[in-house]
């Protein structure tokens, strides 16, 4: 009789072990799906990428078109350590939405350019059909929004074979912003023309919902969203290090390492409890 509860003692700790596996297991997999994925394309698994505009085969560019409108902008002294502290109006307007393009340009990996016209374009307005991807701040009626672009995909196998945005307008709220604020609500909709959509699971993107810091900060969601839009063929055949989970072509430091530790954490469990000894039936 004792030695048929030992056996069953030892069977049920063998199959909890197995369940603990299992869990840490799918537990690994959760913090590592969370925490490195996610980003979104606008039109599902047909992609689509905004088209350049400015006539040039040898450098191609994504020209956006500014009227002049400007919202209410304040706190500008934190703003990129106060670069832009003693430019106000029409200045200061041109300068955000300068470096919101930038951002994107700045991401390795990506062949794309997107540039700002010279001077100002009264004609620059919400009009899906002039093909002309413009940048306007205009009171919006819904208290909801910020802000919204409008890419125009064009769909047409006839007209646009190569699915392109080929019109994106960004309509910009009246409201105060302050100039941090400003520079990354621009840049999310400049996402959005690019092709980026929504991402609810990496609070940091710039393109989710879950970040309420409006950092003025592309997150490595952000892109490889880009990345995977606009690939470099130069920079795609160039070795890379990996690091585990997604990350590639980091050099750890002081600040990254508890990071890396933090999304190794999951791995760890799981090769520990890889290693539990096994449980041995043996005869009294």
């Amino acid at each position: 009789m004792e030695n048929h509860h030992s056996v069953c003692r030892a069977y049920g700790a063998s199959m909890e072990n197995l369940r603990s596996q299992k869990f840490l297991s799918v537990l690994a997999a959760f913090f590592c799906f969370y925490l490195c994925s996610g980003f979104t394309v606008l039109s599902g698994p047909q992609k689509a990428t905004i088209k350049p505009n400015n006539g040039s085969t040898t450098s191609p560019q994504v020209i956006f078109a500014w009227d002049g409108s400007v919202p209410s902008i304040h706190s500008t002294s934190s703003f990129l350590e106060g670069r832009y502290a003693s430019l106000t109006g029409t200045a200061l307007m041109r300068a955000i939405i300068e470096e919101s393009l930038a951002i994107w340009n700045d991401i390795p990996g990506t062949d794309i350019e997107l540039v700002l016209q010279a001077g100002t374009d009264p004609g620059a307005n919400k009009d899906s059909t002039d093909l002309k991807h413009s940048i306007f701040a205009e009171e919006i009626s819904s208290s909801s929004f910020a802000a919204s672009a409008l890419p125009n995909f064009a769909f047409n196998s006839e007209i646009n074979p190569d699915r392109n945005i080929v019109d994106c307008d960004i309509q910009i709220g009246t409201s105060s912003y302050s100039a941090e604020e400003l520079a990354f609500t621009v840049a999310h909709e400049i996402g959005h023309c690019l092709g980026i959509g929504h991402n609810h699971l990496v609070g940091d993107a710039m393109m989710s919902y879950r970040n309420t810091s409006r950092r003025f900060s592309l997150s490595a969601d952000d892109k490889m969203a880009a990345m995977f839009l606009y690939p470099n063929q130069e920079f795609a055949e160039t070795p890379k290090d990996f690091l585990g989970c997604g990350v590639t072509g980091m050099n750890p430091s002081n600040s990254s390492l508890p990071l890396l530790l933090f999304l190794l954490l999951p791995v760890l469990f799981t090769a520990a409890s890889s290693f539990s000894l096994p449980v041995r039936f043996r005869k009294n």
